[in-house]
């Protein structure tokens, strides 16, 4: 997937907090992902298709809200002002496209892809998209345990059908965490603070965008953070020039590095 809209957003979501809270997927791949699901058989996913011009894809999401604490179960008006926000990130409707840097702007694209909350269940009964589901854990470790009713959280829905978010407390400084394509399929999905999610509600002032579920979700696709995960490293993407490193604050364009 090659929209800058994207990428950018990368940029924006996290350049002012990461000090504070940070992004998971990094550490989350390096310590379990890789390590753990290095030698997996990935023969069970879906066969591989071509889309049809200007085709939109509407992916199904299952939110399985894992909560210890009344505060922790968020609403469904909190959840939807989630699901609104990454249709229009996915889809160029955001309003603030109008503050990408000049020099990327004619990059901008319309990625096509939108979100839906489920309306089948994996056993053909109707379901909200939403599964409430208390829990003895106070808060969850970037490990999975949220991920399986055997370790205090709840099992994933069928991973080639539907898009699982967890949202949970997560322990720490962490904001969530995504597993990148080709993983174990029993814990493919993105992970969400539950202070993080949506714009109303629990969320928290300094992350009432949502922008850190788009963030997330664009790993869960495929897509790698600017800098790579390395100093100077290559994001695989190529309308982006290199990047040394994180964005600490509100850096004012354009900023450049020694690597690019």
């Amino acid at each position: 997937m090659k929209s800058y809209l994207l990428i950018v957003l990368f940029w924006l979501s996290f350049s002012a907090s990461y000090a504070q809270r940070t992004c998971s997927t990094t550490e989350y791949v390096k310590t379990h992902f890789q390590l753990q699901n290095k030698d997996l058989d990935v023969s069970n996913t879906l066969p591989a298709r071509d889309t049809v011009p200007n085709e939109i894809i509407t992916i199904p999401v299952i939110v399985h809200v894992l909560f210890n604490s009344a505060s922790q179960n968020i609403s469904e008006e909190q959840i939807m002002s989630q699901i609104d926000v990454l249709n229009r990130d996915f889809r160029l409707l955001n309003a603030d496209k109008a503050l990408v840097p000049a020099a990327f702007a004619g990059l901008q694209a319309d990625s096509r892809i939108m979100f839906c909350l489920a309306k089948v269940a994996p056993d053909g009964r109707s379901t909200t998209g939403i599964n409430r589901i208390y829990s003895n854990k106070p808060f969850f470790m970037v490990a999975d345990d949220m991920k399986f009713k055997s370790r205090g959280g709840v099992d994933a829905w069928d991973t080639k059908n539907y898009l699982n978010i967890w949202v949970c407390n997560m322990f720490g400084r962490a904001l969530g965490y995504a597993t990148p394509p080709g993983g174990d399929p029993t814990k493919d999905g993105v992970v969400i603070n539950f202070d993080v999610f949506g714009t109303k509600g629990t969320v928290r002032e300094d992350f009432n965008k949502g922008r850190t579920a788009t963030h997330e979700v664009a790993h869960w696709l495929g897509l790698q953070h600017i800098w790579g995960d390395d100093i100077c490293g290559d994001d695989g993407v190529h309308d982006t020039p290199r990047q040394k490193s994180h964005n600490f604050g509100c850096p004012t364009s354009p900023r450049v590095t020694d690597c690019s």
